[in-house]
């Protein structure tokens, strides 16, 4: 397989709208949280994209940040 070696996430607020809304069996207008990510390899070609829905008032994110010494 390939190697992810770096990517990026965003996380962000939004409101569901249609089939988002449905899938996750709220009303549209309710907040969310959505998450994207994008995995590239050391070349820096794209070859991850994920992309999740949250409902808002069900999760928490903690993000654990390290460097390399």
């Amino acid at each position: 397989g390939t190697a992810v070696v770096e990517g990026d996430a965003i996380i962000e607020g939004r409101l569901a709208e249609g089939r988002i809304a449905k899938l996750l069996k709220i009303e549209e207008g309710a907040p969310i949280l959505y998450y994207e990510r994008v995995g590239c390899t050391a070349l820096g070609e794209h070859v991850e994209l994920v992309q999740c829905w949250y409902e808002a008032t069900h999760y928490k994110f903690r993000i654990h940040l390290t460097t390399k010494i």
